[in-house]
């Protein structure tokens, strides 16, 4: 006999219809083991009912807090290796890429130094300053829409400059080697 309709029947979290307790009753009236199982089932939802739930061990919530700061602290210490990792690699091959442009364009090699040096410290000042006047520009308007069509000037106005700082560095790299013709 085929005992899975009754189980769902038995064991189903939806309210039963008349003439499924019907044929369940007829059912657990000839069968043992679906009446050995209403049974049981009686038993577990007295059980979850009854409210007898135990708490967490004593000093459960330190426990979990002390393991998800040590979690936290792996988790910044695999990000921060990741970073370095990441940051090496990029500034390595930017040195390389750096050497290898400078050993074969420079004529000569300490002012090929001191114009990487003399661009370096322009975009560095660019940067810092960028960085102040977006800062007063944001802070001193009052609507989010003004602040926002300010910040699109400025990116304009960062392009702009952008183009000039390469501008620039062409004029300076190549005022050293002359015109190429």
């Amino acid at each position: 006999m085929n005992h899975e309709r009754f189980e769902r029947l038995l064991l189903g979290d939806t309210p039963l219809t008349s003439l499924e307790r019907e044929e369940l009753r007829r059912h657990l009236a000839d069968c043992q083991a679906c009446t050995a199982l209403s049974g049981r089932w009686a038993h577990v939802e007295s059980v979850l009912t009854s409210g007898l739930m135990l708490g967490p061990q004593p000093g459960f919530l330190g426990r979990w807090v002390a393991g998800d700061a040590a979690e936290a602290s792996r988790r910044e210490r695999r990000q921060a290796w990741s970073l370095f990792g990441v940051t090496s690699i990029a500034a390595s091959s930017l040195a390389a890429l750096l050497a290898l442009v400078v050993w074969l364009g420079a004529g000569s090699l300490p002012a090929a130094f001191a114009d990487v040096f003399q661009q370096g410290l322009r975009l560095w000042i660019w940067a810092r300053l960028v960085g102040e006047v977006t800062r007063a520009i944001t802070t001193s308007l009052p609507t989010l829409a003004a602040a926002a069509a300010a910040l699109a000037v400025l990116g304009l106005f960062t392009a702009a400059g952008l183009l000039a700082a390469l501008g620039s560095f062409s004029l300076i790299r190549f005022s050293f080697q002359g015109v190429r013709r």
